[in-house]
């Protein structure tokens, strides 16, 4: 009676691996993702969250000087050159946006297809939906390009990452790597950040592979260290020649030097320009120029030169080091700037789940998703 019962109860759980299999799953999934971005597009307000990627997108399309220029600055040359013969051809279709939609639609597929393939269906199902309802917001009606390209090179890694360990799979390990590098090329500083989480993965599979003795030191080397090495050397590869492009003409590499100054002041935290009085008051900055600099009115060269802000830059940076904020100041900042970012919020539920559901097998992606914070 008692066997009987327990048939009963299990009898209506759905076994997933029975009705499909991981490759079949994984289709399923990708058709969802694909009716869920159709959806967005058909019935959501997408806009860009930040002003960058329009400009960025008005001075490739040609909107500024008439014709399409390749020099979008915070992304590489490549994408610009890209970008030409396609606003050239034709200039009525917004490629850099579908460029953005694609990149984020690709990068859930390769997200989807590792979980689907390490995880147990059911499991992989419930995180995959997890993941798409937190992030389908900011990656697709809020596009940007740093998110963008950080999901990008993360997803791609995490694909590279799988194939090159586990399974071992070309055509994988080459799209992984294709997806990663196209990431960096739409922003470099956010691929470099998406490495410092994959290196967990990679140190990890080191261990466990030498630990366990799964190949020998030639076939590590033949299967792992050398497609690792081309993926980094291509991406230097290609960081040399953007920064090659740029340095070959002076007005760029003066905007360049004059922009990166720009950020080092905005971008941190500033000071009061009462505690900056006598030092600015000494280069020629009055309150109304440091205020104009602060809300970026800064265009005439005349007064804010380079070599103007890079004053402007050393007397902060000499002030920003007794900016000591207590514990209890970060953690209020880190409130008021993310906890309520869906993003953060989606790692922190992840790395909760991570620990909470198997803290040995899961330690890994629980510590990812710990630094997502």
């Amino acid at each position: 009676m008692t066997n009987d019962v327990q048939q009963i109860r299990s009898a209506p759980a759905i076994d997933l691996q029975e009705h499909f299999g991981k490759k079949k799953l994984f289709f399923v999934l990708a058709a969802a993702q694909a009716v869920l971005l159709l959806c967005i597009l058909l019935f959501c307000s997408i806009k860009y969250e930040v002003s960058d990627d329009f400009i960025m997108e008005m001075v490739v399309s040609g909107a500024y000087t008439g014709h399409p220029d390749a020099h979008m600055m915070f992304s590489n040359i490549f994408i610009g050159w890209l970008f030409v013969p396609l606003y050239s051809l034709f200039p009525a279709i917004s490629w850099y946006f579908w460029l953005q939609m694609l990149l984020c639609f690709l990068s859930f597929l390769a997200l989807t297809y590792v979980l689907v393939q390490k995880l147990r269906l059911g499991t992989a199902v419930l995180t995959v939906v997890w993941i798409t309802a937190f992030a389908a917001r900011d990656l697709y009606i809020l596009p940007q390009f740093t998110k963008t390209a950080i999901v990008a090179s993360m997803c791609g890694c995490l694909l590279f990452v799988w194939a090159l360990f586990e399974q071992n799979r070309r055509k994988c390990c080459v799209l992984g790597a294709l997806l990663a590098i196209t990431g960096c090329l739409v922003r470099r500083d956010a691929f470099f950040m998406a490495i410092a989480f994959s290196s967990v993965l990679v140190v990890y599979h080191i261990v466990i592979c030498f630990k366990q003795k799964q190949m020998k030191l030639y076939e590590f080397f033949l299967k792992i260290a050398v497609p690792g090495i081309v993926f980094i050397v291509t991406i230097f590869l290609f960081n040399i020649v953007n920064a090659l492009t740029y340095t070959a003409n002076p007005d760029y590499t003066e905007y360049y030097t004059f922009t990166k100054i720009r950020s080092q002041i905005l971008d941190y935290t500033w000071c009061d320009y009462e505690n900056l009085r006598d030092e600015l008051t000494a280069i020629g900055v009055s309150e109304n120029d440091y205020q104009m600099i602060l809300h970026w009115d800064f265009a005439d060269q005349a007064v804010f030169s380079t070599e103007k802000m890079q004053q402007v830059l050393d007397i902060i940076n000499a002030h920003r080091v007794n900016l000591h904020p207590s514990i209890r100041e970060a953690l209020s900042m880190i409130r008021l700037r993310q906890l309520y970012y869906p993003m953060t919020l989606c790692c922190v539920l992840l790395g909760l789940f991570c620990a909470i559901t198997n803290p040995k097998k899961f330690w890994v992606p629980a510590v990812l998703a710990l630094m997502g914070l």
